[in-house]
């Protein structure tokens, strides 16, 4: 065919919205002529953006054709076709994809699988699963069984396999064992990546500034034991406005009322009976520092109780107490935390990565007991 021709089909495809773009894919039944036309369409697009001009119309804005679900869509109908592109008439397309999503990573997953050529099948899913790696993704769990199958089937064709364990080893929902090229690395340790991880995620959230704080911090460790140990967010878990005080409050306006409820209502009975409910473990209470008045004759009573295992923090002034207990439960992927807040506020700042955000829910749903 003459360049003419995919002129004509790029000047078709400029005027498409997504939609028709995507069912232009599946309309075609040569899957060569897709390919071509897609190259193609790269090809004229990569030239006015360069030069201007090439002799075809401009459009002021293209869209984005090139994405992650349109590719997708074009691989998920090569399957369908039974066609089998070599790895770089394919790659020549899809690495001009700006995004990667899992779309495309799994359509890729699927499509080695297709292959005659184990080789070829082996090139596609190492670089989805590097992808997966370099753009902060998170493997779904429907999707787990598709990776597991996938790299026992392709393992031995691999150029670079201890990159490609070390990316599956920091995936906690994966089940390691039953991965063959993460159990023959020696070096490759799933639970120390997960203890790694969640340092990582602990700096991300915590930021600690300056050295007071940081020493603050450090302090704090002393309190953990070696094995697991049981963090509480104090105020989160025994704060009750039904709570029955001693103290006297004054007339006061709305933002001084609830100084001093959050102050003084923690429900003392609630939590001397939490703490006799888990004698058995090692308990660490967070309370902010504006708490320890109130909490005084209970405090002093645990301390001089020697069979009950708990320890109370209260927190500097200007120190947050949720940071408190986040980050001596973050220090060990052992610790468990008795919560009912989901800290929002506190994981925002990460919520545009897949991997971080969804490591942090499963980090969460695993070891957060109410």
């Amino acid at each position: 065919m003459s360049f003419t021709i995919y002129e004509d089909y790029y000047e078709r495809i400029v005027c498409m919205n997504k939609q028709q773009f995507d069912h232009f894919i599946v309309s075609f039944v040569d899957p060569e002529l897709l390919l071509c036309v897609l190259i193609n369409y790269i090809r004229i697009k990569d030239t006015i953006s360069s030069h201007e001009s090439v002799g075809v119309k401009k459009k002021k804005k293209i869209v984005d054709y090139i994405n992650s679900s349109s590719m997708a869509v074009m691989i998920k109908h090569l399957i369908s076709l039974e066609y089998q592109s070599t790895f770089f008439t394919l790659m020549s397309i899809v690495k001009k994809i700006d995004k990667v999503k899992g779309c495309l990573i799994y359509s890729l997953l699927e499509y080695a699988m297709i292959l005659d050529d184990t080789k070829v099948g082996s090139m596609f899913t190492e670089y989805a699963i590097t992808q997966i790696g370099h753009s902060d993704l998170w493997i779904d769990e429907s999707k787990i069984e598709m990776m597991t199958r996938n790299v026992n089937h392709f393992a031995s064709y691999f150029s670079n396999p201890k990159e490609i364990a070390t990316i599956l080893s920091k995936f906690p929902n994966l089940d390691h064992s039953s991965i063959s090229i993460i159990s023959s690395i020696p070096s490759i340790n799933p639970e120390s990546m997960y203890q790694t991880n969640l340092d990582t995620l602990s700096k991300m959230i915590i930021k600690i500034k300056g050295t007071k704080t940081s020493s603050y911090f450090t302090e704090l460790n002393d309190i953990l034991h070696g094995d697991s140990n049981y963090i509480v967010d104090g105020r989160n878990v025994f704060f009750d406005t039904a709570t029955k005080t001693s103290g006297t409050k004054s007339s006061s306006s709305p933002s001084e009322d609830y100084r001093w409820k959050d102050k003084h209502m923690i429900n003392i009975d609630k939590l001397d009976s939490f703490i006799h409910l888990h004698k058995e473990k090692h308990l660490v209470i967070v309370f902010y520092h504006i708490h320890q008045h109130v909490l005084s004759d209970i405090v002093e009573k645990y301390q001089t109780t020697s069979n009950f295992n708990v320890d109370f923090v209260f927190t500097k002034p200007g120190i947050d107490d949720d940071k408190t207990s986040l980050y001596l439960w973050m220090k060990s992927s052992q610790n468990y935390l008795f919560t009912s807040d989901q800290f929002h506020d506190h994981v925002k700042n990460f919520h545009n990565s897949q991997f971080w955000y969804s490591f942090w829910q499963y980090h969460y749903n695993s070891m957060v007991l109410h």
